[in-house]
């Protein structure tokens, strides 16, 4: 019996194969560019590209067009895309467009980067046909972040755009962040998987990453997947599009070499597709776990006899799968030593063609009530970079896509939500009633806590990426150029203060001086009336290309902020001069976004190193009173003090929820809240972590002994 469905089956596929290899593709032969690491802010740059474009003219390439991917700038400001925009004007004199997408660079450091973005190129992501090939060209980037993420509203448009082209299509993707290369815990682009589910079944050529330290070839789910050094080192690809053939050469400036790199037909037969899932009920109180994995459709040219599966728990270790009569592969695992919370089964199957296919399935482990488990999660249509605050049995989360949400800490349902015109990237902040946040659209809004109606806005006229605070009846913002000290009541200016850069962080307050460090390593203190200077510190940058200064804390008349060279300042609030330092070059700590949190005698400080060490300092003279690893690398995430400070909770990047006791660091528990990369600072109430992610969610934690006992389940 089952040889005879295996016969009639293999029939299908082979008409399926036969009709996709026979449709017709109408182009030409043409060829284009694909290039990286322009990073304009050096003549090296100007050099490079004037080089390849005479290189192109005089070699006799017919280049179509060039495809960008990524770091068009070095920071991201506004005189590198001016010199951008230059670049594409000599290559459109040429006849040669240009098509670009957003790389780390051109965000990361500049609030205003993807506006830039857009003014000089056009779209951050966009499709277009050119004689018969589809080309899909996408954006990964964070702004201010150098990890990446695809945004809902941008994974809709992939999935609507290739349903309007034909299945055999040819086509090539491009974006910056690497695919199909790491595990779950420390893949560039967090949410790969929603995009590598999308491509199925399509005529993919192949991938292009523009995010590359060295030249380098691999497969994903069998599509050729390429990344070159860039531009900056003199390094292109040269794509040939012919009727039956593709043609990708990696080409050097330098050595004027050539090497070919892969030759793949534009019209390929029927790929086998993996499909995978569980083989049991999804319930976070089994005890063990049947993962299963098959072929569907299968390739005719794949023999299941000669393939083979493995699966493995998180990044642990890899486990043969076992295949039935049915040619499904299986595992069983136990869930008794796997922590609490959301976790990843990566399923990689091997066909008889040795073309590797990996799928990533999400489960969940929870026990009882006496340990912790989830209270509940809204999935939210936006990538959220910001601070949750909590209040008066609301939680207030501000997003990527301009909304401002209310949300009942009871059950998580919608209050209220507000809608700007630009992303949020900084948090809200509470004062007497009123919730207040600034917005990239360049206003600062003050809306009612309880109903979300606007009571009014200010338009500062340049992007608002920081936190505000308030005090004396000023909102105190911080903007492009200037802090901006604002009526609380009726929104009319105040005060400004000038300054240099960007304010990115949180501005604090000790409820009469406002205290907000911005990109140019700077920290100003002003008087909360009238926004005079009250002093200004500056730091030198370790490291001049990225932001080296935390938000800062005050406490006990004292201001704390970490720099990226490793050192925790203290600083006298009054005179601003130090009070003492530690870290630095004897390798306590490798601070960068994160901010310090202060309890009573305590300065609580995470470092940025893979295993996520935070240190807990003397306030009164900065000696290190203990050092605890969370296990997970801390990227901006800072310590959340419970109501009564015994206690705080702090995110790892990769979603680990960790709460530790303040006066000895030790870890009282953890829970996994599975992919989605984490940026921000939890709120904590002593029993309940509330968290936001860049997968759209927003999650409440219960702590142990929280919550009503699980379900009684049936013996299987």
């Amino acid at each position: 019996m089952r040889k005879f469905g295996m016969v009639i089956l293999l029939c299908v596929l082979i008409n399926m194969a036969q009709r996709r290899t026979s449709a017709a593709i109408s182009h030409k032969k043409f060829t284009f560019l694909v290039l990286s690491g322009i990073m304009q802010h050096s003549n090296k740059s100007d050099i490079e590209m004037h080089h390849l474009l005479s290189t192109v003219q005089n070699s006799g390439i017919r280049a179509s067009f060039v495809i960008e991917c990524g770091n068009e700038t070095w920071r991201g400001s506004r005189a590198e895309y001016q010199k951008s925009a230059e670049s594409i004007l000599s290559w459109k004199n040429a006849g040669i467009g240009v098509y670009a997408l957003p790389g780390t660079r051109d965000v990361e450091w500049c609030g205003e980067g993807k506006n830039l973005f857009q003014k000089t190129f056009g779209k951050l992501y966009q499709s277009f046909d050119y004689d018969g090939v589809h080309f899909l060209l996408l954006d990964s980037t964070v702004m201010l972040h150098q990890r990446g993420h695809l945004g809902q509203e941008e994974l809709q448009f992939v999935q609507q755009d290739l349903k309007r082209i034909p299945r055999e299509m040819p086509v090539f993707v491009a974006l910056y962040h690497h695919i199909g290369t790491n595990g779950p815990l420390h893949r560039p682009l967090d949410n790969e998987y929603d995009l590598r589910h999308l491509l199925q079944g399509h005529n993919v050529i192949c991938l292009f990453c523009g995010q590359g330290s060295e030249n380098a070839l691999w497969h994903t789910d069998g599509i050729p997947t390429i990344t070159s050094t860039g531009i900056d080192k003199g390094v292109y690809l040269k794509v040939g599009v012919e009727p039956h053939l593709v043609t990708v050469t990696r080409c050097t400036l330098q050595e004027n070499t050539q090497s070919i790199q892969i030759s793949v037909p534009t019209l390929q037969p029927l790929q086998s597709q993996l499909q995978a899932g569980w083989d049991d009920p999804d319930n976070p109180y089994l005890a063990r776990r049947r993962a299963a994995a098959l072929l569907d459709p299968r390739s005719p040219s794949d023999n299941p006899d000669g393939e083979r599966a493995k699966c493995r728990v998180d990044d642990g270790r890899w486990h043969e799968m076992m295949q039935d009569a049915r040619d499904i592969w299986k595992r069983m695992f136990y869930t008794q030593g796997i922590g609490a919370g959301v976790h990843t089964c990566d399923v990689l199957l091997t066909t008889s063609n040795k073309t590797i296919l990996q799928d990533e399935l999400i489960f969940e482990v929870e026990r009882s009530h006496k340990g912790p488990t989830r209270r509940w999660a809204v999935n939210l249509p936006d990538s959220i970079v910001s601070n949750p605050l909590l209040a008066k049995g609301l939680l207030y989360v501000t997003s990527l896509t301009g909304t401002c949400y209310a949300l009942r800490t009871r059950d998580g349902s919608l209050a209220w939500r507000f809608r700007s015109h630009g992303p949020l990237a900084g948090s809200a902040v509470l004062y007497q009633g009123t919730i207040y946040f600034g917005s990239t659209d360049g206003y600062l809004y003050a809306l009612n806590a309880v109903n979300g109606r606007m009571q009014w806005k200010y338009n500062t006229g340049e992007p608002l990426l920081s936190t505000p605070s308030a005090a004396v009846g000023i909102v105190c913002v911080g903007g492009r150029g200037m802090i901006w000290g604002i009526s609380a009541e009726k929104g009319r200016l105040i005060w400004k203060q000038p300054s240099h850069g960007f304010f990115y962080g949180v501005a604090v307050t000790d409820g009469t001086h406002f205290y907000a460090a911005n990109c140019k390593n700077s920290l100003y203190a002003m008087n909360a009336s009238d926004g005079s200077l009250l002093w200004k510190r500056n730091w030198n940058a370790p490291y001049p290309e990225s932001n080296n200064v935390s938000s800062p804390s005050v406490s006990d008349n004292r201001v704390l902020l970490a720099t990226s060279d490793g050192v925790l300042h203290c600083l006298n609030a009054a005179t601003g001069t130090t009070d003492w330092k530690a870290g630095g070059s004897a390798g306590n700590g490798m601070f960068g976004n994160s901010s310090p949190a202060v309890e009573n005698s305590l300065v609580l400080l995470p470092d940025e190193g893979k295993n996520g060490k935070i240190y807990a300092f003397n306030l009164a003279d900065g000696s290190i009173q203990w050092v605890q690893e969370t296990g997970q690398q801390i990227s901006g995430s800072s310590p959340a003090l419970s109501p009564d400070a015994r206690s705080f909770a702090i995110m790892g990047v990769r979603g680990n929820v960790c709460v530790l006791d303040t006066a000895t660091g030790h870890m009282l528990w953890q829970y996994s809240l599975g992919p989605g990369n984490i940026f921000s600072r939890p709120a904590y109430n002593g029993s309940v972590v509330y968290t936001t992610t860049m997968a759209d969610d927003v999650q409440a934690i219960n702590g142990p002994g929280v919550g009503a006992p699980p379900p009684i389940l049936p013996h299987f």
